[in-house]
């Protein structure tokens, strides 16, 4: 049966699945019913489930075949309450799936289903690779799942591995890509000035913290503005100063926090070593005591160029009915698909899924996000495509 046709009549079913999901949303680690719903649906299908800490790893073996594609969906949703009035609004309150990940995981099954049903055309086995955590908490869930195809010995069987991403920005029936790096890093510090503290009348005699975060961030702003290439994206953002008692007290403490996101590795590592220069600069300068917290965290996701070639020609062949769409730039959002494409050739897509007249216009991450279900057999037919192809 014609692949679009298949993916076409199952529409239905993976709404249905997506709006469980969505009424069912599960955050971070803790995605156990929604782990439940995919085992149960792989065990119907007959497909062999492989142990994991996390998540749920399925397998279509191809008698013969030495290398794996993959195929991974995020499964967790955020702790935001839902806005929208629709039937299949969240029932937990605070949370819910603003970021399409129930969308994900239907289209993956979907896809599960099919290829279940053509496994003599497949000239590889499968995986799909179904993992939670990918908004963290802490570094996310990719690595850890990542730790566990490497102890089944099936890291380095992988030849490729791809997974896609709803997005409001972009039309229903558009994929969109940018070849190279994607999508950002992300690093995390917190900064705790301390000193003396006194009466606001004697700064003389003080260390005056709350002073030294300000130089600190008027320095770190200026020196990456002198130092990196203007037409680099790197972010130095400051999200939480928090310092002082009252207004005649100089505060013997004072803590910064911020992020700090690139497209490129090198710099990356460049703001590290300036963000450390900057502060010894301030303690010299202003004689306060300096602890630095630093947490490094996803490294960029750059796409494997000649598998995401491959991909837009699949497409421009055999998915005529969708649009194309080259991305100028890459996003300074960041994806633990990163820890897989670092490890495996990796291809990193976006499906789109806005649509105006239906008012699917809202941003990821926000009460109101919700996206055109036209798109999920779009998902279900490029995955399914994929692996045939691969």
């Amino acid at each position: 049966m014609n692949i679009h046709k298949q993916a076409q009549d199952l529409k239905e079913e993976l709404i249905t699945l997506r709006r469980d999901f969505h009424m069912n949303p599960e955050v971070g680690f803790d995605t156990f019913r929604t782990q439940i719903e995919v085992q149960k649906y792989l065990n119907s299908l007959g497909v062999e489930i492989l142990p994991s800490k996390i998540g749920v790893i399925g397998r279509i073996q191809v008698d013969g075949a030495e290398e794996y594609f993959a195929m991974r969906a995020d499964m967790d949703a955020l702790p935001i309450h839902e806005e929208n009035i629709v039937p299949y609004r969240s029932t937990t309150d605070g949370a819910m799936h603003a970021c399409g990940h129930d969308g994900h995981t239907a289209m993956l099954m979907g896809a599960v289903k099919i290829l279940t049903e053509k496994k003599d055309q497949l000239k590889k086995s499968v995986l799909f690779i179904f993992q939670p955590a990918e908004e963290g908490p802490n570094l996310g869930g990719a690595r850890i799942m990542l730790k566990d195809l490497k102890e089944l010995g099936l890291l380095d069987k992988i030849s490729s591995i791809v997974a896609f991403h709803l997005s409001t920005r972009i039309p229903t029936a558009t994929i969109a890509y940018h070849p190279g790096t994607t999508m950002s890093s992300t690093d995390e510090f917190t900064i705790r000035f301390r000193g003396t503290g006194g009466h606001s009348s004697e700064p003389h005699h003080s260390t005056d913290t709350i002073s030294c975060a300000a130089h600190f961030i008027t320095l770190m702003e200026s020196q990456l503005s002198r130092t990196i290439d203007p037409l680099e994206s790197a972010v130095f953002s400051v999200g939480m100063v928090n310092g002082g008692t009252a207004k005649n007290i100089i505060a013997p403490l004072c803590t910064v926090e911020g992020t700090i996101r690139c497209l490129n590795e090198d710099i990356r590592q460049r703001i590290r070593l300036e963000l450390d220069q900057v502060l010894d600069a301030v303690k010299a300068l202003r004689g306060c005591e300096v602890e630095l917290d630093f947490l490094s965290g996803l490294p960029v996701l750059s796409n494997n160029s000649d598998l995401l070639h491959s991909i837009v020609q699949l497409v421009h062949r055999d998915m005529t009915h969708l649009t194309v769409y080259e991305q100028p730039k890459g996003q300074l959002g960041a994806e633990d698909f990163a820890f897989f494409a670092r490890e495996v050739p990796a291809a990193f897509v976006w499906i789109g899924a806005m649509n105006e007249e239906k008012g699917f216009i809202h941003g990821a991450h926000t009460p109101l996000f919700d996206f055109d279900e036209n798109a999920l057999p779009i998902g279900t037919e490029l995955f399914v495509r994929l692996a045939l192809e691969s």
